[in-house]
């Protein structure tokens, strides 16, 4: 559950071994330890993936959580532009409630009205996360760009947890 820990004597060396490896799973492995180490080529790495169109969906999505869980500095631009992309785009709505970004809540709203199921969901509950996104969701509700059905009443007891007077 540690978000940091000290890199190791040799690291550079031996992580430059194995993200060579014919293995993909070491490859992935190694790269996940190497962010848990704060080395910025496993970030560049991650990052890669997760926008590479031709990855696998799986590895994106993994990519994108593992960035999100490390709250990787500006990741929340990629996020955004990942909202275009069906295969990762529910792991980056989700991501996106991590960062405290004035433009997510247009990114996502943007989107809103061609989400489906578990994505609008999704997007629900990151607009619910944070006061400035809670208070883009609750105008979008009131100019009728959301159905206000659309609001589970978690998600109306997660504004109001918010501590916002307003938005209560």
């Amino acid at each position: 559950g540690r978000k940091r820990v000290d890199t190791p004597a040799g690291w550079a060396e031996l992580f430059d071994r194995l993200v060579k490896s014919p293995d993909a799973g070491v490859r992935k492995q190694a790269t996940l330890l190497a962010l848990l180490f704060g080395d910025p080529r496993a970030a560049q790495i991650l990052r890669a993936t997760a926008k590479d169109a031709s990855a696998p969906a799986g590895e994106r999505r993994d990519a994108l959580q593992a960035l999100a869980a490390k709250r990787e500095p500006g990741l929340a631009a990629d996020l955004q532009a990942l909202l275009d992309s069906p295969d990762v785009r529910g792991a980056a709505l989700r991501a996106l409630a991590v960062y405290n970004d004035p433009a997510t809540p247009g990114a996502i709203l943007k989107h809103f009205r061609s989400l489906t199921g578990s994505d609008r969901d999704d997007a629900i509950n990151t607009l619910a996360s944070r006061p400035a996104y809670a208070r883009a969701l609750l105008d979008a509700v009131e100019k009728r760009e959301i159905s206000a059905r659309d609001l589970p009443v978690t998600v109306a007891r997660q504004i109001q947890a918010l501590g916002d007077a307003d938005l209560s």
